[in-house]
């Protein structure tokens, strides 16, 4: 009965911090205004969709500035599922390219681009949270931190277009959570999970590989520190 009032009371956690950040995160789009001109952030917002809409297409993304895959991928579902509510016409680009009215069309796809940034960023603010819980073990402190985080310039400009960094960043604090896990708890799948994530993150943007030297150096401060573990490669590759 302890051990379900416990799993209970973890689960309304994370239902709260979910449902409370998106929610802070919509309203501080609207501030914005999501039906603003669609050229307004011409890149990334429409050069996104547009790719998002080859992806259900078949065809391949156009754009090569940097990948962005995940970003896109996320999105073209996310356009798949509005369009089956009926709340766009098109969940593609030959779809879109056969619309009657190219302006409100396009007004429309990034209308709702936008909705999916500030719902993304939402889930950044949940995922952050958890790192922070994870090192802090105060859960108060952790949803004050990611208060901080949520109007701080950076996350700021998320809200009000979206852009390639923020599942960049997603991947890349789930990594950083997963490296945590295997060294606090010595289970090698969360070494997996770290490369993975890892992996995901430099697969959205390349530039993340310039961190993982930084992100090693302090875990492997903590390794040092805590000396709670140890770890031989040999192990992996038996």
């Amino acid at each position: 009965m302890i051990l379900q009032n416990k799993l209970l009371n973890e689960l309304c956690h994370h239902l709260f911090i979910v449902f409370f950040f998106t929610f802070a995160c919509i309203e501080i789009s609207s501030y914005f205004e999501f039906n603003r001109h669609w050229t307004s952030n011409i890149d990334h917002e429409f050069t996104l969709a547009y790719n998002s809409l080859l992806f259900n297409e078949g065809l391949k993304q156009e754009y090569t500035d940097h990948s962005g895959y995940f970003t896109i991928l996320f999105l073209s579902i996310f356009i798949k599922i509005i369009h089956l509510l009926n709340l766009i016409e098109f969940n593609n680009l030959n779809g879109y390219l056969n619309s009657k009215n190219f302006e409100i069309s396009s007004q429309k796809l990034v209308f709702y681009t936008r909705i999916y940034a500030s719902i993304s960023v939402g889930f950044m603010c949940y995922i952050l949270n958890i790192l922070s819980n994870q090192i802090s073990k105060d859960k108060i402190f952790s949803f004050f931190i990611t208060i901080l985080f949520l109007f701080s310039y950076g996350t700021l400009t998320h809200l009000s277009q979206l852009r390639t960094e923020l599942f960049a960043s997603f991947f890349l604090i789930l990594s950083i959570i997963s490296l945590n896990k295997f060294i606090d708890k010595n289970k090698e799948y969360y070494l997996y999970l770290f490369f993975i994530f890892l992996y995901c993150a430099i697969l959205n943007k390349a530039q993340v590989f310039f961190y993982v030297p930084f992100v090693l150096g302090l875990f492997y401060f903590k390794y040092k520190v805590t000396n709670r573990i140890e770890f031989k490669f040999y192990s992996l590759i038996k």
